[in-house]
């Protein structure tokens, strides 16, 4: 999976590229649990690049 951080003064903008299947939910987990552990509370994830999300994925997001 290709993604971009972009570090603002408040927020962390995760911007993923691509499909976000069930196969690539841990790395994407990963990815955004990284941040968080970094001290990043407020991440968004902008997903105008992605072209499919599965249940998995959306599930992800949602928890």
């Amino acid at each position: 999976m290709q993604y971009k951080i972009i570090q603002l003064e408040n927020a962390t903008i995760i911007v993923p590229k691509g499909e976000i299947d069930a196969y690539l939910v841990p790395e994407f987990k990963q990815v955004i649990e990284e941040q968080t552990e970094r001290g990043n509370n407020t991440i968004i994830i902008d997903l105008k690049h992605v072209s499919y999300l599965d249940s998995s994925a959306l599930g992800l997001l949602v928890s």
